[in-house]
């Protein structure tokens, strides 16, 4: 949905996804290894934008694109959905980075400081398909604890996938965020001098 939700540190922030976008978000997808695990979208610039139109009407669904503070450069994208106003809970995903890029940690800690510090969400969960391990690592070492099994959770060409959900509760938020801001701070510079 339309919304005004940003949040910036270590030289990288969130804002939200606009029209213009569209391209930008077809490039990413596009990209066969990065987007394997992701539903598939259309290359169709129109299509493209008619979806992003729909999303902004859709209840519970905020889109982010992922950029460099400096000059606007887009790095990535990522949304929390599915909002659950009764429980206060959601799923963060549609996460995909440019290939190469080693900014998932600033992504995911702006990410967890919008839907606890700003949406005052009691606990944000994510689920990834079993067979990627780098995002799976990558949740186990941010923090999130794993939780459930989701057997046949996700399908893509014709095949289902068992998927992992990872849950982070507001409650643990601080102490997250105080252990991975001192590298957070000291990595930001570094990336933005490396893209």
């Amino acid at each position: 949905m339309k919304h005004d939700f940003t949040a910036s540190a270590f030289g990288f922030r969130l804002r939200p996804v606009e029209i213009e976008d569209a391209a930008f978000i077809i490039l990413l997808r596009a990209n066969p290894e990065h987007a394997r695990f992701l539903n598939p979208t259309s290359a169709d610039l129109g299509e493209q934008i008619a979806y992003l139109r729909a999303l902004f009407v859709r209840p519970g669904d905020y889109s982010f694109v992922f950029e460099r503070v400096s000059d606007g450069h887009p790095e990535g994208l990522v949304a929390i959905c599915d909002v659950d106003e009764s429980t206060r809970t959601a799923e963060w995903g549609r996460w995909i980075l440019r290939p190469g890029s080693l900014a998932a940690p600033i992504c995911a800690w702006l990410t967890y400081q919008i839907g606890f510090e700003q949406m005052g969400l009691n606990s944000l969960y994510c689920r990834t398909v079993m067979a990627n391990a780098p995002v799976l690592g990558f949740h186990d070492s941010f923090g999130a604890t794993r939780g459930r099994v989701l057997p046949k959770y996700f399908r893509r060409e014709g095949k289902d996938f068992d998927s992992i959900e990872h849950v982070v509760l507001a409650a643990d938020w601080p102490s997250l965020r105080l252990r991975h801001e001192p590298l957070l701070r000291r990595l930001g510079p570094r990336l933005q001098a490396a893209i």
